[in-house]
């Protein structure tokens, strides 16, 4: 169904945007979470936060398989998903590790909220400054 969609440029403009509020929406979650001290809240909270993350991954991954030249798609797509998935964990994971034994697990996931918040922000206004979509291709 996205497939077909993503042929229709007016859809791919209202993605872009959705994947800005997912982003808002994964950075308010994890905030919550980071303060929560009840089991049944932080499991609950972990739902609306998993579906932000999977919205945020799977609509960058379809706008870039719209935007992008045919004949670079496959290196693009690689390149995110190396870039997104290994190379964030392997910088994020220690990083905040180091500081959650500095500043405690709470302030470092409210941190790293803070930041979720500010480049979904950055992208949301970015994305409403000018948003063109480079090229469909069918």
């Amino acid at each position: 169904i996205i497939a077909n969609k993503t042929a229709d440029s007016s859809f791919v403009k209202l993605l872009r945007q959705y994947i800005g509020y997912a982003g808002v929406l994964f950075a308010i979650c994890m905030a919550a979470f980071s303060f929560t001290e009840s089991t049944a809240l932080s499991l609950l909270l972990m739902i609306p936060t998993g579906f932000a993350m999977s919205a945020v991954f799977s609509g960058s991954q379809a706008v870039l398989q719209v935007e992008v030249d045919n004949r670079v798609r496959g290196a693009f797509t690689a390149m995110f998903y190396n870039f997104s998935y290994f190379g964030m964990l392997a910088l994020g994971g220690p990083l905040l590790g180091h500081l959650a034994t500095w500043l405690g697990l709470p302030v470092t996931m409210s941190l790293a909220a803070t930041c979720c918040l500010a480049a979904s922000g950055w992208y949301l206004l970015r994305e409403r400054a000018h948003s063109p979509v480079i090229a469909v291709h069918n």
